[in-house]
């Protein structure tokens, strides 16, 4: 009961939203919660309260423990483990995480329930070799189902939403965000103040701003921001979009790396304060990764708006081309 008041609870902001959960996710959870409190009624039936309330929990935090620190993943998704950090909004959970979860605990479920339901009862000898029998039998197959439904998962059981999902709205940039992202003013507010006083320097900058977790090109600007973003937040989301996924190439040449590292940071303190205007009503000592960690922004600052623009325009592609030399100012 504690664990489903738990859940309502931390789901309440999410009644009647847009984009709700797949609701197999709260059948996955409720067949954790059943799965335990098995394992407690049937130690509840063989041991008195002074030894079966901590064997209990030992028991709970021992498998989920395990299951975590072992690096077999199928373990974590039949524990139901995936259901405590997924998803970032771009992405929706795995349907074969889910099924693990479920086939997997409601299995074990049975087989508790079975052996509970033996205990104190008049249960012939025959009977005991069946249920004994069905549940080895049972569990084999569960354990055999779940790992191959989630041997293909890998470490992340998530999806990429599909692109339908966004709405589109705006011009200069086109901002496209999804649904529940819409209650959040911050976003639509702050994204088209923010580029418009990038575009002033002459720096090139996608028409389409996209909150996706894909590789940003020249015709959308793509940016990774959760559901409460403070306009500190988006400003750091779109600078940081400008070198996403990768920032830069990882060079072989040991100075050419080192190079990119260093413009990498310096662009993206660059872009923070440019777009940090006072259109946004942000400071750029507010917002993360404004710092001029190179010494080298203070003096791009310094330059004319063009030459700022400029220098954008020549260094951001050549973070991604190992055989153009990058030179800080």
């Amino acid at each position: 009961m504690i664990q489903i008041v738990a859940f309502l609870l931390a789901a309440r902001n999410t009644w009647g939203a847009t984009g709700a959960p797949n609701p197999w996710i709260f059948v996955a959870f409720m067949a954790v919660v059943a799965a335990h409190s098995g394992m407690g009624l049937l130690i509840g039936r063989v041991a008195a309260l002074p030894i079966g309330l901590p064997l209990v929990f030992l028991l709970s935090y021992t498998w989920l423990g395990f299951a975590w620190a072992v690096p077999y993943f199928p373990l974590r998704y039949m524990a139901g483990l995936s259901l405590s950090d997924c998803c970032r909004i771009q992405y929706a959970m795995d349907y074969r995480a889910v099924a693990t979860t479920i086939v997997f605990n409601i299995s074990c479920f049975i087989v508790f329930l079975m052996w509970a339901t033996m205990i104190g009862m008049q249960v012939s000898k025959r009977n005991v070799i069946r249920r004994t029998i069905s549940s080895l039998v049972l569990m084999t197959i569960a354990v055999m189902a779940s790992v191959a439904i989630a041997a293909p998962l890998g470490p992340y059981p998530t999806t990429a939403r599909p692109p339908s999902d966004v709405r589109c709205e705006g011009s200069q940039p086109v901002v496209c965000l999804y649904p529940e992202q819409e209650n959040n003013p911050n976003l639509r507010a702050t994204i088209p103040a923010a580029l418009q006083a990038l575009r002033a320097t002459g720096a090139i900058v996608p028409p389409v701003v996209e909150a996706s977790a894909e590789a940003t090109n020249p015709d959308r600007l793509r940016i990774g921001i959760g559901l409460r973003g403070t306009p500190e937040v988006v400003i750091q989301s779109l600078a940081n979009g400008f070198l996403q996924p990768s920032g830069y190439a990882y060079c072989s040449d040991e100075q050419a790396l080192l190079d990119r590292q260093n413009a990498s940071m310096t662009i993206v303190s660059w872009l923070i304060h440019k777009m940090a205007a006072p259109e946004t009503g942000v400071s750029p000592q507010n917002v993360g990764g404004s710092d001029d960690m190179t010494g080298s922004v203070t003096k791009i600052l310094a330059m004319s708006e063009k030459d700022q623009g400029k220098w954008f325009n020549a260094t951001l592609p050549a973070l991604m081309d190992c055989s153009v030399s990058i030179e800080l100012p």
